[in-house]
């Protein structure tokens, strides 16, 4: 496992964030590395929207940086061979730059990215929510500790659905990405029931590796990290329930960068929730006509309570064996 002061180097996680660019076509880039989901065969979408962000900055003028992304997951593929982005330079004006950015597997398009760029400028209103209180980093353990933990524990005690659930939990949030220091553990991890509905859910998050200084590199690791296991968060009050997923995937993501300057060789705080799930026609009823999809939003804070960027998620969930309503 990566120590957290190690510099960056070839085949770490610069071979995840950046591209080539091809020598033949300004606006072709290609994947360096390929970061798969453990759980079935596809790429994972937080480095879908991080090598489309990576690719349309270098399209744009460098006093420009993306302030906002919305990624449409089109089709899972087993990767064989390199993925290769394709941008489309939709517009350019004083203040705003347009582009496209088309991923590609073979000849079979698995994503599909709208992003815009801001001139970096004064602003002329400022005005931002309270940054929840919660333990300082320092205070909590790490992620994984409370999986090996809980998971040499009275598993017995628990339904099969948070049993499950614990066994996969390592999926979610592949060791390559950041340290992931979590509050209330075992609702975190969907071993207790929700105390609130919506539930929501809080993580310290913070680079293993020291990311160089460019700006642009911190902006597009954000990216990656922000579809770390968001969809999860829409079914984990439904598991602690006794909820069987047999089914779950991403169906779009946005990422709104509100700030230019981020760190993410710092802790910063990653606040979730999913404030609706389902569309009952009757009350008290089980009957859901939208197929079972969730919305998860999520709010990334600095440690000095700066509000750095925001993330609404579309997540698809499918179960044969059950339901659920809180």
């Amino acid at each position: 496992m990566m120590n957290i002061n190690t510099t960056l180097e070839e085949n770490s996680l610069l071979h995840y964030l950046l591209l080539n660019q091809s020598i033949t076509n300004d606006n072709v880039f290609f994947s360096k590395g390929v970061i798969k989901n453990k759980i079935r065969p596809s790429v994972y979408g937080g480095q879908l929207v991080s090598n489309s962000i990576f690719a349309a900055q270098k399209t744009v003028d460098s006093n420009f940086y993306c302030h906002s992304s919305h990624i449409f997951f089109l089709n899972a593929v087993e990767v064989e061979e390199t993925i290769i982005f394709k941008v489309e330079r939709i517009r350019d004006s004083k203040n705003f730059s347009l582009r496209r950015v088309s991923c590609y597997h073979k000849d079979v398009l698995i994503s599909d990215c709208s992003l815009s760029f801001h001139k970096i400028e004064e602003g002329s209103i400022i005005h931002q929510g309270i940054m929840p209180v919660i333990p300082k980093p320092d205070e909590l353990k790490e992620y994984f500790d409370h999986v090996e933990e809980y998971s040499k524990g009275d598993l017995e005690s628990y339904h099969l659905s948070q049993r499950v659930h614990l066994h996969f939990a390592t999926s979610y949030y592949p060791k390559l990405f950041c340290e992931r220091r979590i509050y209330e553990p075992k609702i975190y991890l969907a071993l207790q029931k929700s105390n609130e509905v919506p539930q929501r859910y809080y993580s310290w998050l913070r680079c293993k590796e020291t990311l160089p200084e460019d700006p642009n590199i911190h902006r597009c690791f954000l990216a990656l990290i922000s579809d770390a296991g968001i969809l999860d968060y829409a079914q984990k009050p439904h598991i602690a329930e006794g909820y069987i997923a047999n089914f779950s995937t991403s169906l779009e993501h946005s990422l709104y960068i509100h700030t230019p300057n981020i760190n993410m060789n710092k802790w910063i705080l990653l606040e979730t929730v999913s404030p609706k799930a389902g569309n009952l026609i009757f009350p008290l009823s089980y009957l859901n006509l939208d197929g079972g999809r969730a919305i998860t939003m999520g709010k990334f804070w600095s440690e000095d309570g700066l509000h750095l960027a925001t993330l609404i998620q579309e997540s698809l969930h499918r179960s044969k064996e059950s339901r659920s309503k809180l």
